[in-house]
């Protein structure tokens, strides 16, 4: 189930700057970025539909192990200065990916937080009933 420290993780990021490599082949990355994960320069194998350029943090999971996965995580886009949270809901049958504004990103997080705290809530209240 998300949580408010779940998708909080995610907006946990500075703003300092790091470069990885030297010469021509240079990037400067934010703090966040992962460098395992960026994007920024694509050298893996070739690609009929290589992704666009993106700084891209580390993929955080709900710990959940059932047949749904939801995993959050901070990407930049080369052409874009803002922060996107993406957010990827892995299913048996297909995989989707959403990109939302951080400012969005953090309105969503909170919503659910009330969520969770409102059905806990309910729950409790249920489990005192005869």
């Amino acid at each position: 189930m998300w949580g408010a420290a779940f998708l909080c993780c995610c907006f946990a990021f500075w703003q300092g700057r790091i470069v990885f490599g030297s010469g021509e082949g240079s990037v400067e990355h934010p703090s966040w970025c992962d460098p395992a994960a960026c994007l920024m320069v694509w050298g893996g194998e070739s690609h009929p539909t290589p992704p666009p350029p993106m700084h891209c943090g580390p993929w955080v999971s709900d710990g959940g192990d059932g047949p749904v996965v939801v995993e959050v995580r901070l990407v930049q886009f080369a052409e874009r200065p803002r922060v996107f949270v993406a957010v990827r809901v892995t299913e048996p049958e297909a995989q989707q990916t959403f990109y939302i504004g951080l400012e969005q990103g953090e309105a969503l997080g909170q919503a659910l937080a009330g969520l969770v705290t409102l059905f806990g809530a309910e729950q409790t209240a249920d489990s005192h009933r005869p």
